[in-house]
């Protein structure tokens, strides 16, 4: 699994030589990006307003930033791989995975077990193509987004062109995390269908995963859905920072109701990412697991025909020339191959269990609950 590492050398050196986790990833951000800034504005002297400077300490968006969204990025950044090193391995252990289909064995020459696809699917996500399209990107991004702010003059990072020029360098490390993050679950996400293409699976009903032995990729989806939650968390806390500085109240409603265009977008964004993040993965896995079910359904329902046919051929002869321990047999077989099926039909056909959805739901819906909670008081006192 460390071909995923191959061609990133800060995460090689984050996670495999510093054993960096995604928590410590967290923390570790928010606390040097903010003591640094906070060390070098209390040098010179913008740490808190300054004549008609706004200081570091008054800016709360970027506060709010550094402290929830830029430092799960970083967390991201860990988390991925090892949760995708972590899924593949799960199926294997789990033997979920049976062999080749044999509709698709004369299409992947190349491809000979899941070994050798896995390490083909985690050279993708280690490509070059990723890394250097994802600088490139947020540089460009970075830069459009400060371009305004050069010619202001009222916040302390414009102040001096020292700290303007870590804020936009840091802003644009961020991004790179992101993007590289964000391109490798949806490379991940499209080699993950490719597998399920690619191989048989073996359902494993009564695996304590609860998940048929897929529970994993249910996992990754509902810890997926936290770090979600975090931008849900930065997005309300920064619409209910500036519904204050625009209304003076916390209320998102009647007089005090101000939404922007943007402000709009990031709600219809945030409510479209939330089913996307959850789907991308357990939908794969449904798909595969339903055909995997259905064929083994579809076999039982052929055997059962084969009995049937036979039953019927035995008992059309004439009453005196069929035997009645024959027909009792044919009728037990018929009476297995029934029960058969039905414990067959029982089969998961979803790599989570209720649990887990709830988790899912209950984790991505909390940072609007929370954002509309000045509303609901208003409303009710």
């Amino acid at each position: 699994m460390d071909t995923i590492y191959k061609h990133d050398p800060v995460l090689r050196l984050l996670h495999k030589k510093l054993g960096l986790t995604p928590s410590l990833a967290y923390i570790g951000h928010a606390a040097i990006q903010l003591g640094c800034l906070s060390l070098y504005c209390w040098k010179m002297g913008c740490l808190f307003v300054h004549g008609h400077i706004i200081g570091l300490w008054e800016d709360y968006g970027f506060i709010i930033n550094n402290l929830l969204a830029f430092s799960a990025f970083w967390a991201l950044y860990i988390w991925v791989p090892q949760s995708i090193g972590q899924v593949l391995r799960s199926l294997k252990q789990n033997k979920v995975i049976r062999g080749i289909s044999n509709q698709r064995s004369g299409h992947s020459p190349a491809i000979s077990d899941y070994s050798s696809s896995v390490t083909a699917a985690l050279n993708r996500l280690s490509s070059w193509w990723l890394i250097v399209s994802s600088i490139v990107l947020s540089v460009l991004i970075s830069v459009f987004l400060f371009a305004h702010d050069m010619r202001m003059t009222h916040i302390w990072y414009v102040y001096k062109t020292a700290p303007f020029v870590f804020i936009i360098t840091a802003y644009a490390v961020d991004m790179t995390v992101l993007l590289l993050s964000v391109g490798r679950i949806a490379v991940f996400a499209s080699e993950l269908r490719k597998l399920f293409r690619l191989f048989d699976l073996d359902i494993r009903p009564l695996h304590p995963d609860r998940g048929g032995g897929l529970g994993s990729i249910g996992q990754f989806s509902v810890r997926l859905g936290g770090f979600i939650a975090v931008l849900g968390l930065n997005g309300g806390a920064l619409l209910l920072l500036q519904q204050y500085s625009r209304t003076g109240s916390f209320v998102l409603v009647g007089r005090y109701f101000s939404f922007t265009l943007g402000t709009w977008l990031g709600i219809i964004a945030y409510l479209a990412l939330i089913p996307v993040s959850f789907l991308a993965f357990v939908w794969t896995a449904h798909s595969a697991m339903k055909r995997a079910k259905d064929e083994r359904l579809l076999r039982i329902a052929e055997q059962f025909e084969l009995v049937y046919g036979a039953l019927q051929s035995h008992i059309s002869q004439p009453e005196s020339s069929y035997c009645q321990v024959d027909l009792e047999g044919y009728l037990d077989q018929i009476e297995q191959l029934q029960k058969l099926y039905k414990v067959t039909e029982a089969f998961p056909v979803w790599p989570f269990n209720f649990q887990d959805l709830v988790r899912f739901v209950t984790t991505t819906i909390s940072p609007l609950a929370l954002t509309l909670l000045p509303t609901l008081l208003e409303l009710l006192i």
